[in-house]
């Protein structure tokens, strides 16, 4: 792995840590457009109380995966363009599903297909040799797969 791939994985190392000032600024600002009368706030703010612990930590999963994807293709941009771009598709997918999943009626199928699609992508990138495995792309991997078991239709006792 070369000097400037290293460097984008150590960013993403750090990227999650970034989520906790999203999350922050982001509910600060949709309550601030709820007190002001959008309805679109005042539909997540509902969304956001009337989901469970699963639904709230799989959207801080897919928060965290997509500033960790965000992350790697701003190291990567020069390195791999094409890679970066797919990479930033894919982070603001993840980021969008992580709201969607408040809102959207259908934001599961939504965010399941972001996640198995990027799951896809990196064993597809490992197999041609695009990417080699290290232990940011495993953590990653897994938390997709975390996040994908707790999006997955459950049903109801």
């Amino acid at each position: 792995m070369g000097s400037d791939a290293l460097a984008s994985h150590n960013a993403a190392i750090i990227a999650p840590l970034a989520g906790v000032f999203v999350i922050w600024y982001f509910q600060r600002s949709v309550h601030w457009l709820a007190d002001r009368g959008s309805a679109r706030a005042a539909a997540f703010l509902a969304g956001y109380a009337r989901a469970d612990f699963a639904t709230r930590l799989a959207a801080m999963l897919l928060l965290a995966d997509g500033l960790v994807h965000l992350a790697i293709a701003l190291g990567r941009a020069e390195l791999d363009p094409l890679t970066a771009v797919l990479l930033v598709a894919d982070a603001a997918l993840l980021l969008a599903s992580a709201v969607f999943l408040f809102v959207m009626v259908r934001a599961r199928l939504v965010a399941g297909c972001a996640l198995v699609l990027t799951m896809i992508a990196y064993c597809a990138y490992l197999g041609t040799g695009r990417e080699m495995l290290d232990d940011i792309g495993v953590a990653t991997y897994l938390l997709e797969w975390l996040a994908l078991t707790l999006i997955w239709p459950r049903r109801r006792a």
